[in-house]
This record gives structure tokens, sequence and C-alpha cells, in this order.
């Protein structure tokens, strides 16, 4: 062979070792892509984020009680079924007028957000209508109200008191408050989010002060698809003490 076939013979074998050792640099140091779906994460009154661990906090200090543990309370395990309860527990406070506002604060980062209380009847001499209200990133954003239906002794379980599905996916903080002219009650059971989740790190608010040792998997609680007796705001932009979505007996 020719010196000067053989160089172009080494020459092109050179280029072709150098294109294929491209392509495994590229293949190697692409990152892989990221898959985003959305799911449903909870945020349960005793166990916190399913997620981050991170518990709600409860205001003011000595207002509040753990209802399934409450022998004290007039609703407790005695008379509302664990079962039909989200992990079985729920958070219970009554707050007179002239009394500080029960608060509850809790954050997240999704594109929607869900609350569910108990919600209770008549129960002789216990005040069980609600009065709360609902601010996200501190604008007030929803109400609620509820009136005991007379003589109907019974408590609905996992009754949405707040929706809102058009949130930005960014973290959020989201306040419930609890006061009113007349007595009113609280029976706090969870709030489900939808969060974007993909394979990066989770960017979930926390606080590692302020978390909990509940295990990650939640199950996720079956949720209602009508009304309760009462009355909420289901739309955030709705003007706040309009009732949106009517009632159900």
């Amino acid at each position: 062979m020719p010196a000067h076939a053989a160089v172009a013979v080494r020459w092109h074998a050179l280029i072709l070792h150098l294109q294929a050792l491209s392509f495994w640099t590229i293949a190697i140091c692409t990152p892989p892509p990221t898959w985003a779906a959305a799911v449903n994460r909870t945020i349960d009154d005793q166990f916190g984020d399913s997620v981050t661990r991170q518990l709600p906090s409860y205001q003011p200090d000595g207002k509040w009680a753990q209802g399934s543990q409450c022998s004290g309370c007039a609703l407790n395990s005695t008379n509302i079924a664990l079962s039909e309860v989200f992990s079985r527990t729920w958070h219970d406070s009554i707050c007179h007028p002239g009394e500080p506002d029960r608060v509850i604060s809790v954050v997240f980062r999704g594109t929607a957000a869900h609350v569910f209380n108990l919600i209770a009847n008549d129960f002789g001499g216990v005040s069980t209508p609600s009065n709360l209200t609902f601010s996200l990133d501190n604008e007030l954003v929803g109400a609620f109200l509820h009136e005991p239906v007379p003589n109907r002794n019974s408590v609905m379980f996992q009754q949405a008191v707040y929706v809102n599905e058009s949130l930005d996916d960014e973290n959020h903080s989201f306040e419930i408050r609890m006061n009113g002219p007349t007595p009113s009650l609280i029976l706090f059971d969870f709030i489900v989010y939808t969060s974007i989740d993909s394979d990066e790190s989770s960017t979930s608010p926390s606080n590692s002060s302020n978390t909990s040792n509940a295990p990650s998997q939640c199950p996720f609680p079956h949720l209602p698809s009508q009304p309760s007796d009462s009355t909420r705001s289901a739309q955030p932009s709705a003007p706040i003490g309009t009732i949106v979505g009517g009632s159900s007996s």
C-alpha cells in the first residue's frame, strides 16, 4: 500500500474513533430526563405531612385536644367511630366569644388543597356550630359555616370545608382560623394537597424542629363527592360570606 494511502486510512480510523468517543461522552454526561406527575399528599392533624413530616401548628397553646384520646371531651372515641376518621385522629377545640382565635397553620408546595373536618350536629349541651375562615399566603380566601341540624345526633366524616384547585406550583402558607359571635367547634382531620412530583429532591418547606415520625406512606382517603349540610366557599375567588355550591340534607 502506498505511504499516502496508509496515512489516509490511519486518519480515517482516528476520526471514527473520535466520533465514537464523543458519542459516548455525550451519552454519559447528559442527565436523564426529569419526569413529573401530579400526586396527592396528606397533612394529618397528628402525624403531619406524609412526605416532609412537618406538623401543623396549633394556637393558642393549651386550647387544643387530641380528640381520639380526650376523655374529658364530649365528642371522643366513645361516640365517634375511629374507623371513619383518617389515621384515627383529629384535633378538637371550642372557641367562645371574647377568647383568642383558634388557629391551625401548615405549609406545603402544591397546586391544589382540600381541607377535611369532622362535622357534628346536635349533641345536647355541646356547642357544635363551626365558623371558620381560610387564609392562603396571608390573603383571606374562603369561609365555612355550619349550623347543627336539630335532633340529628350524628357526626359527618371527611367533610370538605375548603377546596382550592388553582394554586401556583410554589411554596404556600395556609391558615385555618376559628372565631365568631357564638361558640364555635372545630374537629380538624386532615388536608390533601396536590404536588408536582419528580425524580428530583422535594422542595417542600420543612422545619426539623416540628416534624413527625409517622410512616411515610399514608393511605389516600376517600374524598366525599357530595357537600355536607353546611355551606362553604367552594371557589377561592368568591367573596367572603357568599355561599357557593349550595347545600344538601
